[in-house]
């Protein structure tokens, strides 16, 4: 609990800090993958809030453009 209050503590002092802190939550690369909506939710979701595998978001990005519906579960076409 102190250490919560140090944070919020330091936070104020560091006005600079706290408006990046702010306005990460309205720009940038956690809003257009959906972090903050996961983090709402609990739960893995994209940036339209479709629930996503418990994967990395690294990882998604990789995959998501090799991933093809016309392949069965063997492989095969």
């Amino acid at each position: 609990m102190i250490e919560k209050i140090q944070i919020l503590l330091s936070l104020l002092f560091r006005p600079r800090n706290l408006r990046t802190l702010l306005s990460l939550r309205h720009r940038g690369y956690l809003v257009d993958i959906g972090w903050f909506q996961s983090a709402e939710k609990k739960m893995p979701v994209n940036k339209n809030g479709q629930p996503i595998p418990w994967y990395s978001y690294p990882f998604l990005s990789f995959i998501e453009d090799r991933l093809k519906k016309n392949i069965s579960q063997e492989g095969c076409k």
